[in-house]
């Protein structure tokens, strides 16, 4: 990779872990709108004073859901999101622990 004037940046063939250069800080939940026992997991994980939660909505109504929590919800659109991670099942949160990215499926009842 070279700048506009031909410096190199990162010379060719070199591997980058991005999490090593930027890391992952936030939790991102997806869920099941639809469901209450869900919708109620993902409540109790942002009322924690600390929560650095992105809940990511791949079924349900995006924005009577943004009133009830009154913070921003993401929507999966066309399931990108889930597709890209290979999520088959919600609630799913996807976090970083050293260098790389632990998904868990955890039972709705069991979020927080």
């Amino acid at each position: 990779m070279t700048t506009d004037d031909g410096r190199v940046v990162i010379p060719a063939g070199t591997k980058l872990n991005p999490l090593d250069l930027i890391p992952f800080t936030e939790t991102l939940v997806f869920f099941d709108g639809r469901d209450p026992e869900q919708t109620a997991g993902v409540v109790r994980m942002l009322d924690h004073p600390d929560a650095r939660v992105k809940p990511i909505l791949i079924a349900g109504s995006w924005l009577d859901l943004t009133k009830q929590f009154k913070t921003q919800i993401y929507f999966d659109q066309h399931g990108v999101l889930t597709q890209r991670f290979g999520i088959s099942t919600v609630p799913a949160v996807i976090r970083q622990q050293g260098r790389q990215l632990e998904m868990s499926m955890i039972p709705a009842k069991e979020l927080q």
